[in-house]
């Protein structure tokens, strides 16, 4: 999307912002609407774009108008934005505003204005570039999705990368865990580390386990636990007992929100690759994107490497701004110390 674009968007969200902060607009400015018919079953009919919503002296909004300002909307904003009239209403009247704005612009020729056609066409050029890329893209997914022995290449990339769709690894532990707020930070940690001094000297961490875990899963086990992955442990714990590289490594007290953990590796292994049921649907989306991603690069270049492309280099080499050089040098030196000399400073990097 282009920075022109966006800041349309921006600025279409701040004005709609700005009048439901409002509650609307001033006196005199009402504008004639009416009744809704009643609601009916069945299924919805499309809605006709030339519908007209309201009009003035000068312009008219349609359903088409309103639709396109919608389109404008934040996605996340856009679904439930109708199911409130005060806020239809709102963006009606700053639709409106835009709307008689504009008319009075043309009447007064500033679309004929040089520098604000070029403007205009400029942004023409990149809606009706998106609006054919969308197209294409559309065509493009549907030949992907066509092609003959799809789900044998999503099998083989499934047979062929067994590493890209494995769960993650698991592992054996024992643990010590000293719980909040049963112990104070300063409390846990202390405990915590006078277990791991003692296990360090040789005592049995089975025996400290279940003397001082307040884990009671755990603490009647001698503080083992069976295979856990990453996903299913304390983000905290996680980080640091995956880092432990092999059993009997013994980790530094972990504070987590829960608690002090004391942890030991018993044993690691890679997790299972996953069936390939589980994953299909990822990977022919993937299938999908690429293929997309290259017809689109085949387009661009394409157009790039047009050998019809004729180059003005004179007019291109105009464009560079060129700097005196005795401008940059004193640009890049510092006032000279008193009693010493200027210094040198490197051209930031661009």
């Amino acid at each position: 999307m282009t920075n022109l674009s966006k800041a349309n968007i921006a600025l279409t969200c701040a004005a709609l912002a700005l009048a439901l902060a409002l509650a609307g607009m001033p006196a005199g400015a009402q504008v004639t609407t009416t009744p809704s018919p009643p609601m009916t079953g069945g299924a919805a009919q499309p809605a006709d774009p030339g519908t007209e919503l309201l009009r003035t002296a000068t312009v008219r909004l349609t359903r088409g108008d309103y639709d396109t300002e919608l389109s404008r909307l934040p996605e996340d904003t856009r679904g439930g934005f109708g199911t409130n009239i005060d806020r239809i209403n709102t963006l009606l009247r700053v639709m409106l505003v835009d709307k008689s704005l504009a008319h009075e612009a043309r009447d007064a020729g500033l679309d004929k204005d040089p520098e604000i056609a070029r403007i205009i066409s400029a942004e023409t050029d990149r809606i009706l570039s998106k609006a054919l890329m969308d197209r294409n893209q559309a065509q493009w997914e549907k030949e992907a999705n066509a092609r003959p022995n799809l789900d044998q290449a999503a099998r083989e990339r499934w047979l062929s990368q067994p590493d890209k769709f494995r769960k993650g690894d698991e592992m054996k532990l024992q643990q010590i865990f000293y719980a909040f707020p049963k112990h104070s930070v300063a409390d846990a940690k202390s405990l915590a580390q006078a277990a791991r001094a003692k296990i360090a000297a040789g005592a049995s961490m089975d025996d400290i386990a279940k003397a001082e875990s307040d884990d009671a899963a755990s603490a009647q086990n001698g503080g083992h636990v069976d295979w856990r992955a990453a996903r299913d442990m304390d983000p905290q714990l996680a980080r640091v007992a995956f880092g432990l590289r092999k059993p009997g490594d013994l980790s530094r007290p972990i504070e987590t929100e829960s608690g002090i953990y004391l942890v030991r590796l018993d044993a690691k292994r890679v997790g299972d690759v996953r069936a390939y049921e589980d994953v299909k649907a990822s990977i022919l989306a993937d299938l999908r994107r690429e293929y997309v991603d290259a017809k689109r690069a085949q387009r661009m270049a394409a157009i790039r490497n047009d050998p019809a492309i004729v180059v003005n280099q004179p007019a291109v080499n105009a464009l560079v701004v060129r700097i005196d050089p005795e401008i940059l040098k004193k640009a890049t030196e510092t006032p000279a110390v008193p009693g010493g000399k200027s210094k040198r400073v490197a051209p930031a990097a661009n």
